[in-house]
């Protein structure tokens, strides 16, 4: 697809990845057992503040990216 040539211009494609793992009911079982893990976990709040910043994002700036959630917001 070309969004451009299809004059879809606040349309677009991106994907975001976390950098680290992030808390969850999964990484639970891990952090239950070894308290030591629980250090390297980030809060869920800081994927779901960068998915809110790309979608806020205009759209040109955003197609075609392939991002990290904290390095997308620093």
């Amino acid at each position: 697809m070309d969004f451009e040539r299809e004059n879809k211009t606040d349309m677009a494609i991106s994907t975001i990845w976390p950098a680290t793992a992030i808390e969850s009911a999964a990484t639970d079982r891990i952090t239950s057992k070894d308290l030591f893990h629980t250090n390297d976990l980030k809060k869920p709040t800081i994927f779901s503040d960068a998915i809110l910043a790309m979608v806020r994002a205009p759209a040109a700036t955003m197609n075609g990216l392939l991002e990290l959630d904290e390095g997308f917001l620093w």
